[in-house]
Parts: structure tokens; C-alpha cells; sequence
């Protein structure tokens, strides 16, 4: 005989939303609490300054009785910050406020917090990125020349050594902190988990379960090992390598990219892709470099002719994509540094490109790893003044009052948002460094 189902009565069924909203994966945000404060006034435009005294030269040969030693001249170090401003908002409307079961707009309010603070975190890891002060695992040459192994202990080592000797000094108590003599004398490491677990498995290695009641703890305080107290951050990119996928064509013209003459077969560009994250908008994936040849078979005509050359950058979702070139030149010139092509900047996955010439002012590429890398964990070694996070305006956030106005008369909509003016600069490379590792535990 006939049942009347569930199915039958789909219509009818409920959905049972629950009150809680699930918790979102959150960062652990570290650089901020280690650089040095400065406020830029308003009105003194968006460029900061800090001047250093260069140290005198020692002399070389004993005073002559009666004689005035030659006299010294001053030199001075300039170190200057560009402040940036940045900022989101989120606009709901009225429909959405009355009908979605959890309030949006405190929901919107929440994340705009979250991604207010990630971006202050992560243009300062990108400014401490670019260090001069870099090492590799085992004292490795280059990224592309280290070993596939973890961090050692030599590596920590001959870190904090470098440190000292380049006279930096250790991070002292935050102020208005519990003083503690013993901090002065540690560097600050920033580490991800990985590390983190590898360092765990070295003799020495004191977690910060251990000394938490008897000293003052840094937010994030993982342990301390040869000098470092080591602080756990995931907001950390791990750089990884992707195997050249691209597609490149040549065109005749749009551009000022020259091709050789049919003689030649040996005029080229070098090109590089990175992907970004679209979420963190880090740049994580470089991949293997790829040489384009320019010439006759091309269709790109004689070394005078103005062509172009189009790009399908990879197709993995989650990521947008930068191309970098070389200088076209001959198969010696395709060893150049590649720089950040026009129009090759954050490409959306799968799309294409068309590159028009050389930028000669685009941003450096990133270095190549090892083709046998599982990827490249960055770790960084703070000192004392290392770097100074300088803000023309703090940290602010708005919301538009439930009120009509005459751009909104009807109150259709209300919009939340933050903004932030600041920029972090680099002290002084010798108190900062970065090691470049793999690792066992990724």
C-alpha cells in the first residue's frame, strides 16, 4: 500500500540552524609586540626618519708630542619609512539584518578585526623579508643549494653568534612589564609550527612549561634554546616549489619585446612564476624557471621588431599569480635577474598575461629552491632596536550609526571598517637576521 515518506514531504522539513556560528582558524600575530613604537605627527607628511652617528674609525699610529692628531669627520646613517595606509570594510543591508539567523553585521565586525591585524602582521614580516642578513641550513650558498634536512643546532649557533658579533644586543622586558635581568641577554626568535618541532628534538631544547612562573613570557613563548626564546607564529608563509606548468606564445605586436633574427636561435627571456595566496596575499609557490625563446620560429620577426609575448600562468584555485622576466638579450643575458614583467601582477589562475616589455623597476623575483625541496621554512632572529613599526595614524575602526542619511534615507544598509596608517622599516640589518630551513615535520 502506498507510505507517505520524508521524501514525499520535503517541502515541509525544517532546517535546525544552530546559535553558535563555528570558530575560524585564527593566527598567531607576533611581529607587532617585538619592533620598536614611533609615532609620525600629522602634518610632516608620510615620510619617517631615523638618523644614526656612524661609529669613528680607530686609530692607526701613536700621537706626536706637540702635534694635533688629523681630524675626524662625521658620517651619519639615514633609515627612512614611507608610512602606507590600509583598510576594509563590510556593508550589510537592512534584508540581511532582519532575515539571516546570525546577526552579519556583528559576524562582519568580528572578521574585520581578524583581518585588521593580520595585515598589520604581515607588512611587517614582509618588510623584516627583505634583511639583508640571510642564512641557509648547513651554510649553504643559496636557497636552491641547501639540503633537503631540519634545523641543527649549528645552524641556531652560528645565528645568535652573528648576532653578537655584530654587537646587537638582546631584547629587553616590554615597558611597564615584570623586569627580569635574564631576557636582555636572549634574542627573539619568530618561528612556525614546524620548526618549532624540530627544534624539540635537539638536546638543550627548555619549553617555556618550565620557566613560565619565573620569568616574564613573551605572547606566543614557545622555549628557549642557545641564546633564542623562540615564539610561535602560523602566520608564516612556507615557501614551496611548483614545477613549471606555464604556456607562452609570441606575438608580433603591442610591445617592445624583440625578437632575433631568423640567424639567431639564441635570444630569450627567463621567466619565473610565483603564485599568491588569495587569502594571506603572501607569495608562497615559486616555480621552476622557464626560458623563452625569441626568435624567427616565434613569429616575433627581426631583432628591431616591437612584439609581446603572452602568458597562461597555472591553474591551482586559491592562488593569483606574478610573472617575472629577464632583460631579452642572448642566451648570457638570460641569466639576469628577472623583475616583476608589466601587466604580470596577481594574474587570476588559468588566466593569461601578455607581457609588453622588460620593467627595469619591477620587484626583485624571489630565489629558486632546491628541485628537491618540500618547501622553505623562514626564521627570524630578532635583537635589540632590530625595527621600528612607525604609525601616522593608529588603528581605527568605524561603523555607521543606525541613523538615515542622505546618501542612505531609507537606512537600507549599515557599513563597518577599519584603517590603519603605518608602515615598518629595518633599523639596522646587523640586530636582524633570517634562516631559510626545511623541515622534518611538514
Amino acid at each position: 500500500m502506498p507510505a507517505t515518506t520524508s521524501t514525499t514531504l520535503a517541502s515541509d522539513v525544517r532546517t535546525f540552524i544552530a546559535q553558535e556560528t563555528l570558530m575560524i582558524a585564527e593566527r598567531a600575530l607576533r611581529f607587532y609586540q617585538f619592533g620598536v613604537k614611533a609615532k609620525l605627527p600629522e602634518q610632516f607628511g608620510t615620510t619617517f626618519q631615523y638618523t644614526r652617528y656612524n661609529r669613528l674609525a680607530l686609530p692607526v699610529t701613536t700621537l706626536t708630542e706637540g702635534t694635533a692628531p688629523a681630524a675626524q669627520t662625521l658620517g651619519i646613517t639615514v633609515v627612512t619609512a614611507q608610512a602606507q595606509q590600509w583598510g576594509g570594510i563590510v556593508t550589510i543591508t537592512d534584508v540581511a539584518e532582519l532575515t539571516i539567523a546570525h546577526r552579519p553585521l556583528i559576524k562582519g565586525i568580528e572578521l574585520l578585526g581578524y583581518q585588521a591585524a593580520e595585515t598589520i602582521d604581515r607588512e611587517i614580516h614582509n618588510v623584516l623579508s627583505s634583511t639583508t642578513n640571510i642564512n641557509y641550513l648547513g651554510a649553504a650558498a643559496s636557497r636552491a643549494a641547501m639540503a633537503t634536512t631540519s634545523v641543527t643546532e649549528t645552524d641556531i649557533r652560528r645565528m645568535v653568534a652573528e648576532l653578537r658579533n655584530n654587537g646587537a644586543m638582546g631584547l629587553e622586558p616590554a615597558e611597564g612589564g615584570n623586569e627580569d635581568p635574564v631576557l636582555g641577554d636572549n634574542f627573539v626568535g619568530i618561528i612556525d609550527p614546524f620548526v618549532e618541532m624540530d627544534l624539540q628534538t635537539l638536546a638543550g631544547w627548555v619549553s617555556s612549561v618550565q620557566y613560565q612562573d619565573a620569568k616574564r613570557m613573551w605572547n606566543g613563548e614557545a622555549g628557549t634554546y642557545a641564546g633564542v626564546r623562540f615564539i610561535r607564529s602560523n602566520h608564516i608563509p612556507t615557501l614551496t616549489r611548483g614545477a613549471s606548468v606555464t604556456t607562452v606564445t609570441a606575438v608580433t605586436a603591442g610591445g617592445s619585446m624583440s625578437g632575433a633574427s631568423g640567424a639567431e636561435t639564441s635570444y630569450r627571456v627567463r621567466m619565473v612564476i610565483t603564485g599568491v595566496d588569495t587569502q594571506t596575499q603572501y607569495e608562497r609557490v615559486i616555480y621552476d624557471h622557464t626560458t623563452v625563446v625569441l626568435n624567427a620560429s616565434t613569429a616575433m620577426g627581426s631583432a628591431t621588431n616591437t612584439g609581446a609575448i603572452n602568458v597562461t600562468v597555472p591553474t591551482v584555485t586559491g592562488f593569483v599569480y606574478n610573472i617575472y622576466i629577464t632583460n631579452p638579450g642572448s642566451a648570457a643575458a638570460s641569466t639576469d635577474t628577472a623583475r616583476l614583467a608589466n601587466g604580470g601582477s596577481r594574474i587570476a589562475a588559468a588566466g593569461q598575461a601578455t607581457i609588453t616589455d622588460f620593467s627595469s623597476s619591477g620587484a626583485l623575483v624571489p630565489a629558486a629552491l632546491n628541485s628537491a625541496s618540500d618547501g622553505v621554512h623562514l626564521c627570524y632572529f630578532i635583537g635589540k632596536e632590530a625595527y621600528t613599526v612607525v604609525n601616522l595614524e593608529n588603528l581605527r575602526s568605524y561603523l555607521t550609526p543606525a541613523t538615515e542619511s542622505d546618501s542612505d534615507p531609507l537606512l537600507q544598509r549599515r557599513t563597518a571598517g577599519w584603517k590603519v596608517f603605518f608602515r615598518a622599516v629595518i633599523n639596522n640589518n646587523d640586530f636582524l637576521g633570517k634562516l631559510e630551513v626545511p623541515s622534518a615535520h611538514d
